[in-house]
């Protein structure tokens, strides 16, 4: 199918962390629908990708469901994508890729009337897609790892993302880091989550998540060591009503999701295929029977 459009953009309600005198850059990847849905309605999938990776990759997530009538847009997380480079800020704030899918929305929004919305995504991506639907950080468990009280989640594209976090929080930063990362990071016109592999490091709030009403579905792979089904997965499963969740397969490992990686084919298009179903159920999309 037709490679993304890319559409360059910043958000001037946040600032670069290369350059603060500089507004945030969000690099968008859109995947036009195929085909046309019966009822005409533009439905909208936001991708979120995982940890160090780029927009792009999800092209194995975002081709089938635009082959099946989404609108897919994808987005380059600042600071922690491989096409610009990493930079710390970029690991550690996690709570701000919700921030980067807002803000695609809403330049869709300004070129055509988008009648549904939905978010996916994969490993960090899947809290993000979580976050737009409800899920909140814990602002204590933030603290305690700002703190170096507790383990800090494993980064191998940036080791040392957790210690640039410990060496510039201090007692008069500290509040406002607290504020921003346990903040209200949901949208009212985001209407289902379809999550895989999500990753949040166990920081989620277990009241937010009892309070996520709307539609969540969640797949894991049981040989995952980055994002441990149990951490995360398995927990929103347990704790948000009605999600509905299934496992990948017993040695499907984090790996197998990356779009280079030949013996995680046939689990990408599994993936794909159930993406599509779930949200085209939820959406109100018709398929072909």
């Amino acid at each position: 199918m037709p490679p993304p459009r890319i559409v360059e953009s910043v958000d001037v309600m946040r600032t670069s962390f290369d350059n603060p005198a500089q507004p945030r850059p969000v690099r968008v990847y859109l995947w036009e629908p195929l085909v046309r849905s019966a009822d005409g309605l533009t439905r909208l999938i936001l991708l979120s990708h995982g940890t160090g990776a780029s927009g792009r990759d999800m092209a194995w997530l975002a081709e089938p469901l635009a082959q099946a009538g989404f609108l897919v847009a994808a987005v380059d997380h600042h600071g922690n994508n491989w096409v610009d480079g990493y930079a710390a800020p970029g690991f550690v704030f996690v709570w701000e890729r919700p921030a980067d899918l807002r803000h695609a929305l809403n330049l869709i929004e300004r070129d055509r009337d988008v009648g549904w919305v939905g978010a996916a995504g994969f490993s960090a991506g899947g809290y993000a897609a979580a976050a737009l639907v409800g899920v909140r950080l814990d602002p204590d468990l933030i603290r305690l790892l700002a703190e170096g009280e507790i383990l800090d989640p494993a980064v191998p594209e940036y080791p040392g993302a957790f210690e640039w976090l410990r060496r510039t929080t201090t007692p008069d930063t500290i509040g406002d880091l607290l504020k921003s990362a346990g903040g209200d990071q949901s949208d009212d016109r985001v209407q289902a989550a379809f999550l895989i592999c999500p990753g949040d490091g166990g920081m989620s709030s277990a009241a937010s998540l009892r309070a996520v009403t709307r539609p969540v579905a969640i797949r894991w792979a049981d040989a995952d060591v980055i994002t441990p089904p149990e951490q995360t997965a398995l927990r929103y499963l347990k704790l948000i009503g009605g999600a509905h969740g299934q496992s990948l397969g017993r040695h499907v490992e984090h790996h197998h999701l990356f779009p280079d990686v030949s013996e995680g084919a046939d689990v990408r298009v599994r993936v794909g295929a159930e993406a599509v179903a779930y949200l085209a159920q939820v959406s109100g999309l018709d398929q072909p029977s």
